[in-house]
Formats: structure tokens, C-alpha cells, sequence
């Protein structure tokens, strides 16, 4: 059986081409994260992308803003981002055999302790033990002397 395709309506091509616009963006904006988040600085990522430092910097608002809507401060989730790859890079020198990685280890998992204390923080340790609810029985009346003869 043959199937005729059905030309696409107006408003149907329309709602495709925003789409594919949606997609485009969210992938130059995640490639302009990725690129702030390896160090290149603003203007060489808006001459990277062809366009101005200000929109490379409402960019990066809007990814981080799209990531990390709980973060009050914009700096925080790149910092994280930096500190993975750094982690990574760390892992990587000392499966190789590179002792010195081991202390960047500790450094980098010291800096995303400082930007997750929530997530690495203790577990509570148990409550004390309650007091006793009612204090010990005492004696009602005088322990008997015995006389003295």
C-alpha cells in the first residue's frame, strides 16, 4: 500500500522551524557553558560564536539560570563545572601513575565540599538519651532506729 504524504500545513512548518530554532540555541548555549566553564574568557567565546561579550553573558545567565535555579549566586555553578573537569583531569594523572594528581584530589573534593555542604555534610549523630521521666521512689517514712539499750 502507498501513502501519500499530506503537504505540511503553514502553521505545521512554522511550529518545525521554532523548534529546530530551540534546539539550535540550547546546543550554542551548552557549547558557550562548556567553553566559559574550561576558562576561555567572554570575549573570545563572542568571537568564537559571532556575536557580542553582553549576549555571551545573558547566555551563560540563561544556562545557569536553567541548571541551577536554587543557586543564589551565578558563580556557583560554573565553579562546579570547573571543579569536575579538574577532578577528572586529577583522576586521570594518577591512573596513570602521577602521585602528584592525589593532592589535586584533595584540593578539588576540599573546593566542592565549599560549594555542596549540604550534600557532603555529616550525617546527625543520635540524640541523647532522654532523662528519666519520673524520679526514683523515696522512702514515705522514717526508717525505724532500733532502741539503744
Amino acid at each position: 500500500m502507498i501513502r501519500i504524504k499530506k503537504p505540511k500545513s503553514t502553521r505545521q512548518s512554522l511550529r518545525e522551524r521554532a523548534r529546530e530554532r530551540r534546539v539550535a540555541l540550547a546546543r550554542r548555549r551548552e557549547a558557550l557553558f562548556d567553553m566559559a566553564a574550561s576558562g576561555y574568557s567572554t570575549p573570545a567565546i563572542a568571537a568564537q560564536f559571532g556575536i557580542t561579550p553582553g549576549q555571551v553573558r545573558r547566555q551563560y545567565a540563561a544556562v545557569v539560570a536553567a541548571q541551577r535555579a536554587d543557586a543564589p549566586d551565578h558563580f556557583v555553578p560554573l565553579q562546579i563545572a570547573r571543579l569536575h573537569k579538574a577532578l577528572r583531569a586529577a583522576e586521570a594523572a594518577v591512573d596513570r601513575g602521577d602521585l602528584r594528581g592525589v593532592n589535586g584530589i584533595v584540593k578539588i573534593v576540599a573546593a566542592l565540599d565549599k560549594y555542596h555542604p549540604a550534600a557532603f555534610a555529616a550525617p546527625p549523630t543520635q540524640p541523647a538519651l532522654p532523662a528519666p521521666a519520673r524520679a526514683p521512689l523515696a522512702l514515705t517514712h522514717e526508717p525505724e532506729r532500733e532502741a539503744q539499750i
